[in-house]
């Protein structure tokens, strides 16, 4: 356990450390798997493999730090085997082909969610909306796939991508002010969400490849008025997020295993207010080279 002063933010949720109390932290490393709880709230988790063995300690910083430590422990887990394939690797070299999600021409096989303005333009899918937020998504579902797409949006916009949203079946739940009283029918919770952001990501809890709540990403490497390429893995319950050809996201959750996937394009007015003082439209995003190679 440590004691000090100090905020740490879980994507949408902010866990203070308490200053008058012990607050518990827990760090556990299996193989490429790390992952960071603070009084019981999971903070960070990466699959890396810079490091696989070594020494754990302490550390203090700055001149004016007071921290102090106690009930240190240690648990020392069974010998992993060697690793094997990446996820990617593991996926990029099983059976299966890329087929096209967006034939270049129209939206066929795709379903809008809560609106926004879906155009099919020279090979190229352009969404904008005036307020709030809306998707465009597969009818069908997947459930191992590689996912991938290029991506361009305007300076201040924010968008994303979803995977494994299961369509509801009563109309009524496709409304949004269904999905306002039920997570569950929201594709960035009932599903996942990937980020797009492109304004600066300093105080941003989940800044561009960030599943959604769930694992952050790290580090920022959306490009600014270009396209940029997401790629998108999921076996199972293992899920990473790749853009511009570098891992940023990785997580095991089991929130939902099979759903369609999409795009989404959003709005949040105090944004639109800071960046239309530069005659700049904030709300379009553009998507091409959409595909995806199922897993069986």
């Amino acid at each position: 356990a440590h004691k000090s002063m100090g905020k740490y933010t879980l994507a949408g949720e902010t866990v203070f450390a308490d200053k008058d109390d012990w607050n518990d932290m827990e760090v556990s490393a299996s193989g490429e798997h790390i992952c960071v709880k603070i009084n019981g709230h999971k903070v960070v988790e990466r699959f890396d493999r810079k490091s696989l063995k070594g020494r754990i300690g302490l550390q203090i910083k700055d001149a004016g730090s007071v921290v102090r430590f106690k009930d240190i422990q240690i648990k020392e887990t069974a010998a992993k085997r060697p690793l094997g394939q990446t996820l990617k690797e593991r996926l990029m070299s099983a059976p299966g082909e890329f087929v096209k999600v967006f034939n270049g021409k129209d939206l066929e096989g795709l379903k809008v969610l809560w609106g926004g303005d879906w155009k099919a333009v020279d090979g190229v899918i352009q969404g904008g909306i005036e307020e709030g937020m809306g998707w465009l998504i597969t009818e069908k579902s997947y459930s191992d796939f590689i996912y991938r797409i290029k991506v361009k949006i305007t300076p201040g916009g924010n968008s994303g991508l979803t995977v494994r949203f299961p369509w509801a079946a009563n109309p009524d739940d496709l409304l949004w002010e269904a999905a306002s009283k039920n997570d569950d029918l929201n594709p960035a919770f009932g599903g996942y969400e990937i980020q797009i952001l492109n304004y600066d990501p300093l105080g941003v809890t989940n800044p561009s490849g960030s599943i959604y709540d769930v694992a952050r990403a790290y580090p920022e490497k959306l490009k600014k008025g270009v396209w940029n390429q997401y790629e998108v893995y999921a076996e199972g319950p293992h899920m990473a997020v790749y853009l511009n050809g570098e891992k940023v996201s990785e997580t095991v959750h089991t929130r939902s295993l099979s759903g369609g996937v999409g795009m989404q394009v959003h709005v949040i007015k105090s944004e639109i207010e800071n960046v239309k003082d530069h005659n700049i439209e904030p709300y379009k995003v553009m998507f091409k080279d959409i595909e995806i190679k199922e897993i069986k």
